[in-house]
């Protein structure tokens, strides 16, 4: 069975209203970035999931969920 990553980050910055500009500047990462997050194109760093958790009020968990092949979470 095969276990991927599923990122969180565009449900959580959509339900805290920020627009992928917005969280960027706040971050301090290229807007980009963000983009290719969301969209499982790459893989945060922890110091760059960290600072998203601080901002977005979650864990670090909350960001990535892990999906099986059959689509289990």
């Amino acid at each position: 069975m095969e276990v991927t990553l599923r990122c969180n980050l565009r449900r959580l910055r959509e339900s805290k209203g920020y627009s992928q500009k917005q969280l960027a500047e706040i971050v301090g990462i290229n807007r980009g970035n963000i983009s290719k997050y969301e969209n499982n194109e790459a893989y945060m760093n922890v110091i760059t999931m960290a600072r998203f958790a601080a901002v977005l009020g979650c864990t670090l968990d909350d960001l990535y969920d892990y999906v099986t092949s059959a689509g289990e979470v």
